[in-house]
């Protein structure tokens, strides 16, 4: 990935899963390496982003200059999905540690 990869948190401010939730998918995402690192392709036709460490999270669209919020929107629904994880919850003062990094491919 070029240098310009961000890191963002899986849930936005506000947003948690039950503890029983974000401890599964704290557990999965550990077992990786402890971040998930999406690569984004862009062509003519759109965009497509691929997590590198669980193949099955994959999004896009079809924007073919999608801005960074419209990306980030889309891995962290993706990855709601791919988790079964609920959004909405909101749980105030439960630690959130699982982050994401998104890089434009080279």
């Amino acid at each position: 990935m070029k240098k310009n990869s961000k890191t963002f948190p899986v849930f936005e401010e506000g947003e948690t899963p039950s503890r029983v939730t974000l401890n599964r998918i704290n557990r999965e995402i550990l077992k990786r390496g402890g971040l998930l690192h999406f690569r984004v392709e862009q062509n003519a036709s759109g965009w497509m982003a691929q997590c590198q460490e669980i193949k099955g999270i994959i999004t896009g669209g079809e924007n073919a200059n999608p801005s960074q919020e419209e990306i980030v929107f889309n891995l962290r629904d993706a990855i709601r999905v791919a988790f079964n994880a609920p959004t909405k919850m909101s749980m105030v003062g439960l630690p959130i540690g699982l982050t994401m990094t998104v890089g434009v491919a080279a």
